[in-house]
C-alpha cells in the first residue's frame, strides 16, 4: 500500500517529535505534546497534531516525481513521521500547497505561533480577527487564512529577507509591498488587508500573477533565505497539485545546476490543512487514510525508533495494527540522490523501505 500510493496519487509525510541541539525546553515539549497526549489516551483516533498555527496541520507531499525530502533541518531533526494516502478523500482536507517550506507559523492569521520566529516581540500568537476560529463549515476563505495560506508578517513589513541576502546577485527588491505594506499596529487591530486573503499564486499581486513553473522561478528563485525562510511566496491551490509538482521539480532541477551554490531555501514542501480538534469526522477521515508509522534512518535515533513502536503497540491495544515502516531520505541539507529523468521507488537503495516489526 505504501509503495503504491507513494508511485500513483503519492503520499502526505506529517513529521513530528524532534532531536538534536534546538529540540530542548519549550520547543522540544511543543514537540512532544502530540505524542504523549495519544500515547496517554484511550482513544482509537487520534487528534490532529496542530503544528503551524493554532489551526494548521502540515506535511510533506512526497511522490515518484520528486526527491525524497521529509521535513527536518540541522539542529532540529525528526526520525517520525505519519504516512498519509495523498488520494481525493485526505486531498479534499489540504487549503493551500507551497513549493518549499513557507514559514506558516508567520502566516496562520496573521500571528505568530512560535515567538521565536516573528518579526516582532511579544506578538500576537493567536488570531487578531482574520480568521475568526474557528471556521464555519462553508467558509473557505477562514480555513485558507488559518491553514497559512495568506501573507507572512515578515513578508507583510518588508523583511522577508531582510533585503540583503541576494544583493550581491543584481536581483530585483521583493522585499516591499509598497502602500499595501502594513505596520505591527494595523496587523495586530485587525486592519491590515493583506492579512485578509489568501496568497495565491495566479492573483499575486496586481500585475505579476504567477501562472506557470517558470513565473514562480522568475518571482522567488534564490530570493529566499531571511530568518524566516520561506516567507516571501505564494502558494497553489490543491486543484493544481500538477502545477506544484512540475514548480517543486524544475526548481529542484535548477538547483542542480548550482554546484556549491545554494539557493536560500527549505528543500522540503509543505502541503497545510485547516484543523479544528473538535470535527471528529477529520480525525476519522485521516486515520483511516493513515497508511503508516514511519521511522526515518536518515534524521531518526534510538528514541524515534522506540516512538515508532510505541504508537503502533498503542493502537495495537485500541484493536487497530498499524504498520511500522523504515526508510532513509535525502541527507538533510542535501539532494545527493534524486535526478529529473529517473523515478524515485523507494524499495530500491538508497532508499530501502521496508516494513518493521
Amino acid at each position: 500500500m505504501f509503495a503504491s500510493a507513494f508511485s500513483t496519487t503519492g503520499i502526505l509525510l506529517h513529521s513530528t517529535t524532534c532531536h538534536d541541539d534546538w529540540c530542548r525546553g519549550s520547543a522540544r515539549d511543543k514537540a512532544f505534546q502530540w505524542l504523549e497526549a495519544t500515547l496517554g489516551s484511550d482513544m482509537l483516533v487520534p487528534d490532529l497534531e496542530r503544528d503551524c498555527g493554532e489551526w494548521c496541520m502540515a506535511f510533506s507531499y512526497q511522490s515518484w516525481r520528486l526527491p525524497f525530502v521529509p521535513f527536518s533541518f540541522e539542529g532540529y531533526q525528526s526520525g517520525v513521521a505519519l504516512v498519509y494516502a495523498a488520494n481525493n478523500e485526505v486531498w479534499g482536507q489540504a487549503q493551500c500547497l507551497s513549493v518549499t517550506d513557507s514559514s506558516s507559523t508567520t502566516r496562520a492569521c496573521c500571528a505568530c505561533a512560535d515567538p521565536g520566529l516573528c518579526p516582532f516581540v511579544n506578538f500576537e500568537r493567536r488570531d487578531s480577527g482574520y480568521c475568526g476560529s474557528p471556521c464555519g463549515d462553508d467558509d473557505h476563505t477562514c480555513k485558507q487564512l488559518a491553514a497559512g495560506c495568506g501573507a507572512s508578517v515578515w513578508d507583510i513589513v518588508g523583511r522577508a529577507n531582510e533585503g540583503h541576502r541576494w544583493a550581491g546577485l543584481g536581483l530585483r527588491d521583493w522585499d516591499k509591498w509598497g502602500d499595501q505594506e502594513c505596520s505591527r499596529g494595523e496587523i495586530s487591530h485587525g486592519h491590515c488587508d493583506l492579512c485578509k486573503r489568501p496568497l495565491w499564486c495566479d492573483s499575486y499581486r496586481d500585475g505579476w500573477n504567477i501562472e506557470s513553473p517558470w513565473d514562480w522561478m522568475d518571482a522567488f528563485w534564490r530570493r529566499d533565505g531571511g530568518k524566516a525562510i520561506g516567507a516571501r511566496q505564494c502558494k497553489w491551490k490543491p486543484t493544481q497539485r500538477d502545477m506544484f509538482i512540475e514548480t517543486s521539480r524544475l526548481r529542484h532541477t535548477e538547483r542542480l545546476e548550482l554546484g556549491e551554490w545554494w539557493d536560500g531555501a527549505n528543500l522540503w514542501n509543505e502541503v497545510s490543512m485547516y484543523v479544528h480538534p473538535g470535527d471528529y469526522s477529520q480525525k476519522q477521515l485521516m486515520f483511516r487514510n493513515l497508511i503508516g508509522i514511519l521511522y526515518l534512518r536518515t534524521t531518526g535515533n534510538d528514541d524515534a525508533l522506540r516512538n515508532v513502536r510505541a504508537l503502533h503497540q498503542h493502537w495495537k491495544q485500541q484493536g487497530q495494527d498499524v504498520p511500522m515502516f523504515a526508510v532513509s531520505a535525502e541527507p538533510v541539507g542535501a539532494v545527493d540522490n534524486w535526478r529529473p529523468n529517473k523515478n524515485v521507488d523507494l524499495r530500491e537503495a538508497p532508499y530501502n523501505l521496508q516494513q518493521i516489526f
